[in-house]
């Protein structure tokens, strides 16, 4: 018998599913707060380049969007607000 397989038998069933349920669980909330986080911060630095400025607009308008929403409700948000990018000529 190798020296994982004691270990296994000796917790039960239910304790370990409890364990697996609540470990899944806070990698799955983890995985998705570290995905907002780092899509966010890639938001803003786009949104703040002047090298795509399509992008830079397109993320400026969702900003701004949200900002409306957010003022329109009575959700304590925190506001945005963009810098105007120079127009390509």
């Amino acid at each position: 018998m190798q020296p994982h397989e004691r270990v296994s038998h000796s917790v039960s069933k239910k304790r370990m599913i409890v364990n697996n349920f609540i470990g899944g669980l806070f990698w799955g909330l983890g995985t998705a707060f570290g995905a907002i986080l780092f899509i966010a911060i890639l938001g803003f630095i786009v949104s703040k380049s002047d090298f795509i400025p399509f992008i830079g607009n397109f993320i400026a308008d969702i900003a701004q969007s949200a900002n409306q929403k957010a003022s329109q409700s009575q959700l304590p948000f925190v506001t945005y607000t963009p810098t105007p990018t120079p127009s390509a000529k």
